[in-house]
């Protein structure tokens, strides 16, 4: 009897890396801004690491307070984003793989106190180099920190997890592949009332921030924004289906050519909505892309020369805005 050979094949299906990632972000003056002709205080940060084994996609957004008390409030933003990369590629160093329960409770525990002592660190050294201020008492030191008050969104993707903190006012919105809600972050504030925030400025900041971890699961697409977005819709659930329409829009569309109308829009949505600076960031964190590889080449990243980005020592910080 001739012996039966059974043949198998195994498919192994390619992790989705995050420096193959699809993003696109921007910042828009708002239009009480320019009818008062005040600068857009926002800040956005959009940066790919790979400092060991664990490629990264690091994603922020920060809101300027803007108030005459807050004049530094457009450099704070800025320089929050800077902390963002920095605190984020170092938690990006401890990760292999799939995150630990080590990993998970530095993360939700010490992260936020170090983006602030790196925030604070960076805002003294601004003050400094540009001869603000010479305080040295803690009480100084917290008015310089309220002159540079800004919000503070920020989420970290990997391979298989996303982890994402935030502080203040403002948007993260997580659209699965099949176009439905995953997450919606927003400020948790009950003690606060009309347009005030939780700020990096705030005191004890750290314990005021909100920290999530997911498993990316099939991913889909994520995205950041300043409160000028979700402020111009009447009722939060019309906020929703704008990020649902977006996904839905990009898989038809594709990613390049939907998010090259996105500025236009925003303009028209603060126009006609809240009428305050709106900044966008948006990842598709699913493979594959929705459209040839070939047009991701640049990920359609706002240019340079269209942003304004902030100078330290006269020299430009390329990687974020």
């Amino acid at each position: 009897m001739k012996q039966q050979i059974k043949r198998y094949s195994l498919t192994v299906k390619k992790l989705w890396n995050p420096l193959h990632a699809s993003f696109f972000g921007c910042s828009r003056q708002g239009a009480m801004h320019k009818i008062h002709e005040l600068p857009c205080q926002d800040a956005w940060l959009i940066a790919q690491a790979n400092p060991g084994n664990e490629p990264g996609l690091i994603l922020g957004a920060a809101d300027g307070h803007g108030a005459a008390v807050h004049d530094q409030s457009e450099r704070g933003a800025k320089l929050a984003m800077r902390a963002v990369q920095k605190v984020m590629g170092n938690f990006l160093l401890r990760l292999n793989g799939h995150s630990t329960e080590d990993d998970r409770y530095h993360f939700r525990r010490f992260l936020p106190e170090e983006l602030v002592q790196t925030w604070r660190q960076m805002v003294e050294e601004d003050a400094t180099h540009r001869q603000l201020s010479k305080e040295t008492k803690s009480s100084e030191r917290q008015e310089l920190y309220f002159r540079y008050g800004t919000t503070c969104l920020a989420a970290l993707v990997t391979v298989h997890e996303v982890f994402i903190c935030s502080i203040g006012d403002g948007d993260i919105l997580w659209v699965d592949p099949a176009g439905k809600l995953k997450m919606h972050l927003e400020q948790d504030a009950p003690d606060l009332s009309g347009a005030m925030t939780y700020s990096m400025a705030s005191m004890e900041p750290q314990n005021l921030f909100q920290t999530q971890i997911y498993d990316r699961g099939e991913g889909g697409i994520l995205m950041l924004s300043t409160d000028g977005l979700s402020k111009s819709f009447a009722e939060l659930h019309y906020f929703f289906e704008f990020g649902t329409a977006l996904q839905e829009r990009i898989r038809e569309d594709g990613f390049a050519r939907v998010t090259e109308s996105l500025p236009n829009t925003l303009d028209y949505i603060s126009e006609h909505g809240s009428g305050d600076d709106i900044t966008f960031v948006v990842a598709w964190i699913e493979d594959p892309p929705p459209e040839d590889e070939k047009l991701m080449d640049t990920h359609h990243v706002i240019p340079l020369k269209d942003q304004k980005p902030l100078e330290i020592d006269g020299k430009q910080k390329t990687n974020y805005e």
